[in-house]
C-alpha cells in the first residue's frame, strides 16, 4: 500500500519504503517509473544520468526508470511538453531526475497534472527559481556544485601561476552541496 507522503518528506520516503513496496506489488504494472530529463550534448550530463539509472538499478525493482533519455536541450517549452506527454501515457510516474536546466518548464507541467506534491523532484544547481520550488515543496533536492567556488578557484590558481598571488589556494576538490528546503538560503542566490 502507498502512503500519502508529506511534501517534505517525499523523497525519504520513497528511498525508505522501496524495498518494501517491491514485496507488496504483485502486479508490474502498478511498479513506480522513474523518467530521466537531460540535455546529451555534455558528458557531464550523459554521465548523471548514468550515475542516476545505477543508483536506482540498485534499489530493486520496485524502482526503474523509463529506458529512454528525452533530450530537451535545457529548454522550458520542452521539459514541460516531454513531461505533460509523460504524465498522460503513464499513471505511474514518481520521481523526475533533469540533469540541466528547463526547470520553469518541469514545475508548470508538475503544477498542470496537479501532481507537484506527490513527485519526486531533483535536478541540479541552487539558483532562484530552484529556492523558490524548493520553499513551495515543489521542488524536493537540489545537487549544487558550487559553480561560484568553482569560478573563485579556477582564478585563484590563475593568478598564482603568474604571480599576482603569493600563496597558492588550497588544492583539493570543491565540494558539492545538497539542497533541500530545511536548509536552502534564504537570500537570493544573484545579488543584484
Amino acid at each position: 500500500m502507498v502512503r500519502e507522503r508529506n511534501p517534505r518528506c517525499r523523497a525519504a520516503n520513497l528511498a525508505r519504503d522501496a524495498p518494501s513496496l517491491e514485496n507488496s506489488l504483485s502486479d508490474t504494472s502498478q511498479f513506480f517509473k522513474l523518467i530521466l530529463y537531460c540535455t546529451l550534448a555534455y558528458r557531464s550530463h550523459v554521465d548523471r544520468t548514468r550515475g542516476c539509472r545505477d543508483v536506482i538499478a540498485k534499489a530493486g525493482a520496485s524502482l526503474f526508470c523509463d529506458p529512454f533519455d528525452v533530450e530537451t536541450d535545457d529548454d522550458p517549452d520542452r521539459c514541460f511538453r516531454a513531461l505533460t506527454r509523460a504524465f498522460a501515457e503513464h499513471d505511474d510516474i514518481v520521481a523526475i531526475y533533469n540533469s540541466g536546466a528547463g526547470s520553469s518548464g518541469i514545475e508548470a507541467a508538475l503544477a498542470r497534472a496537479g501532481v507537484a506534491d506527490k513527485v519526486v523532484w531533483v535536478t541540479h544547481e541552487m539558483s532562484d527559481d530552484h529556492k523558490d520550488y524548493l520553499e513551495k515543496g515543489t521542488l524536493d533536492l537540489v545537487i549544487d556544485q558550487d559553480p561560484d567556488g568553482q569560478a573563485i578557484s579556477a582564478l585563484q590558481h590563475m593568478l598564482h601561476a603568474c604571480d599576482v598571488l603569493e600563496y597558492a589556494p588550497p588544492k583539493g576538490v570543491t565540494e558539492f552541496r545538497l539542497y533541500g528546503s530545511e536548509n536552502l538560503r534564504r537570500e537570493a542566490y544573484l545579488k543584484t
